[in-house]
């Protein structure tokens, strides 16, 4: 199966992961010209790879890796790999490519490109999942399964809300409702 695309910054590629179910269950990435050609494995060595998301100058691919999950980042090659300690899923770039956003155990949390200063947005107000930066770089958009009333952790739901926060970790806004939910989410180009 295919899943997890990001196009490059300059719209000529694409980098998607590849899911295999061959016994192994693996997933790899790949990069293809939008002309279709060109498609190359960029997955370093035995390293799976999902959620890729390219970096604004076009030098990078940030990606979740491994069990347990890791942040990680490479060439568009597949070169110059650099795993980043802790446990990471659903990376997006800043606007800048300063910093990378991620999802680990239902929080959002922040980390400088080079790796450093891991921090963490929310508070467990919300189980967060798939943050995205907006394109100025002051918000973030993330969904939450929408979980009643009940108490404890929420992975299943009966529909999502999306909400918007301040960059910083603050200003939380539920701005809507989904019926099922989504995997990703997207801001509108300014």
């Amino acid at each position: 199966s295919y899943r997890h695309s990001s196009w490059s910054p300059d719209g000529t590629q694409l980098v998607f992961a590849a899911g295999f179910s061959d016994g192994r269950d693996r997933s790899e990435l790949y990069v293809v010209d939008v002309d279709g050609s060109g498609l190359t494995g960029i997955t370093p060595g035995p390293l799976q790879g999902w959620w890729p998301s390219w970096s604004p100058d076009g030098t990078k691919i940030a990606f979740r890796t491994g069990l347990p999950w890791h942040l990680a980042t490479m060439s568009p090659d597949g070169s110059n790999l650099t795993q980043f300690p802790g446990s990471a899923d659903y990376p997006d770039w800043s606007p800048d490519g300063s910093q990378i956003i991620f999802m680990d155990r239902g929080e959002v949390f922040r980390i400088n490109s080079d790796g450093t200063g891991r921090t963490k947005l929310t508070d467990s107000r919300e189980p967060a999942f798939f943050p995205v930066y907006s394109p100025d770089g002051k918000q973030i958009a993330f969904r939450s399964p929408d979980c009643g009333n009940r108490p404890g952790p929420c992975l299943s739901s009966r529909g999502a809300f999306i909400f918007t926060m301040v960059i910083g970790g603050t200003d939380f806004v539920r701005i809507a409702k989904v019926d099922h939910a989504e995997d990703s989410l997207s801001w509108q180009p300014t």
